[in-house]
């Protein structure tokens, strides 16, 4: 009875005081019987305590989810780009709670009167979490938000698809790409579609006028569901070698199709090329050529009025957002507009797959040496933060594989030393509550991008841990930590 009347009414009571809470309650239970079966015999309740079992508390269930049409979790179904943490999303639906979108539908139709009491109140609060995932803004209709954002997105597109630089040639190239596989994938693909997108960018690779940064690109691109299977990836990958054979990152497209296709030969030649590169770089910062064609074409075509509105609508309910950013927003909206489409861009560059390396390096005594050499060049002379603890794992794991245990533990104290650095700055970075104001400063920004494009991921870091800090002492933080310490022994 208890529990009845808090999922009834948020509420509790202890002795003579009556309590209230906000947390929801989700049951995770198997059925013995097959869907069939219980529907014929009994019906989907079937499996649960006899206390459970209680027409009260089941009215107070609001949403069934049938585990047997969800998905199995595949290989496939992994995203090879960036995405977002969990932390983040827990954050965004958590500070949802505070609004109520159960009464949206009622411009538009009405429940029946013969309805019960509990039942409505399963069917507003059922429409109001799913408005919520869907259409978190809650303002403009569907339809609306839909169309004006199809346009204006397709328009940009169409202007990357016909600017003077191949680059920003390919860029337009991997926003359509994002129908086929992704957040955007459509539900019915048409082949012919494919086959045209698939002659387009191999038409951009072979006019041999894209970056390194952008053949890394285009080869994730030919990697992509649905695309992988119009498109060939080994011209590409051999351009990308190439364009910069110095860059030891730039083969490790070419090594993972020849490990997965059991190319002994030219894995061991992969390797050792890769042996006797310079430095690594993966270029997933956002070059400044995209910036301004971004800069230029959002400031001279603005969004529409209503998706400003369902923008400012999104951005008030963050937490991490101050009321003055946000003002500030108001008033500027064109670089808001297109910081939000460099961040895109940003989260969509196709993250490099290491996996190959580790796997041979692991596995075979006699490549222990050229390993070894490899690590030693993504640990040393790398701009990105994965490069080195990758480095470390294969020369870990190398060691171990010759019988060098003592190094092999030597090397994983620094290991996990480096990931403790890594770790230490990102809590620093992260205890303003109103860290996004530093990435929605159109000069901050630029200061960032261009730390990350000609220093690297460990800059990057370490300049917004610094500026955290600061941030924090002239709030009167008397415990802020200073990003220094990260780095003691």
């Amino acid at each position: 009875d208890i529990m009845k009347n808090y999922m009834a009414n948020k509420s509790f009571s202890r002795g003579v005081e009556t309590l209230g809470a906000e947390a929801s309650m989700v049951f995770v239970g198997n059925t013995q019987h097959t869907v069939p079966y219980m529907l014929k015999h009994s019906d989907l309740f079937c499996e649960l305590p006899d206390k459970f079992y209680d027409s009260a508390f089941l009215d107070r269930i609001h949403f069934y989810i049938p585990g047997w049409e969800v998905d199995i979790i595949r290989g496939e179904m992994f995203s090879n780009g960036y995405g977002f943490v969990v932390d983040y999303l827990a954050e965004v639906l958590r500070s949802l709670r505070n609004h109520d979108y159960s009464d949206r539908y009622k411009e538009y139709f009405s429940l029946s009167s013969d309805i019960s009491t509990r039942d409505r109140d399963g069917i507003n609060k059922t429409f109001s979490g799913l408005m919520k995932i869907l259409f978190p803004h809650g303002d403009a209709t569907k339809e609306e938000i839909e169309e004006l954002s199809k346009q204006w997105n397709s328009d940009f597109v169409e202007h990357l698809l016909d600017h003077e630089s191949a680059d920003i040639n390919l860029y337009g190239l991997q926003e359509l790409s994002l129908k086929y596989y992704g957040f955007k994938k459509q539900k019915i693909i048409n082949p012919n579609d494919l086959t045209d997108f698939a002659n387009d960018l191999r038409n951009l690779v072979d006019s041999n006028e894209l970056s390194t940064q952008s053949l890394f690109i285009a080869s994730g691109i030919c990697s992509g569901e649905n695309i992988i299977d119009y498109c060939d990836s080994t011209p590409i990958n051999k351009k990308l070698i190439q364009s910069e054979p110095n860059n030891v990152l730039v083969y490790f497209p070419s090594l993972k199709k020849a490990f997965e296709n059991n190319k002994t030969d030219e894995v061991n030649q992969l390797l050792n090329q890769m042996a006797h590169s310079e430095f690594a770089n993966n270029y997933s910062s956002i070059p400044e050529l995209l910036e301004d064609t971004i800069d230029e074409y959002t400031r001279n075509h603005p969004y529409h009025e209503k998706m400003i509105n369902s923008e400012l609508t999104a951005i008030e309910s963050l937490k991490k957002i101050s009321p003055e950013k946000i003002q500030e927003i108001r008033e500027d909206f064109f670089y808001y507009q297109s910081y939000m489409y460099k961040i895109h861009f940003k989260l969509i560059y196709p993250m490099i797959t290491m996996r190959s390396l580790m796997d041979v390096c692991k596995s075979d005594m006699n490549l222990a040496k050229t390993c070894l050499k490899i690590s030693d060049i993504l640990i040393s002379k790398n701009k990105s933060i994965i490069s080195p603890m990758v480095g470390y794992t294969v020369k870990i794991d190398t060691l171990k594989l010759i019988g060098e245990e003592n190094l092999a533990s030597e090397t994983e104290i620094i290991k996990a030393k480096l990931k403790k650095q890594y770790e230490c700055l990102m809590r620093i970075k992260s205890s303003n509550n109103n860290q996004i104001d530093l990435y929605l400063n159109p000069e901050d920004f630029k200061k960032l991008s261009t730390i990350e494009r000609n220093q690297g991921e460990l800059a990057l870091f370490k300049t917004m841990a610094e500026t955290s800090y600061q941030q924090q002492l002239d709030l009167g933080n008397e415990n802020a930590i200073n990003p220094q310490t990260c780095f003691e022994k």
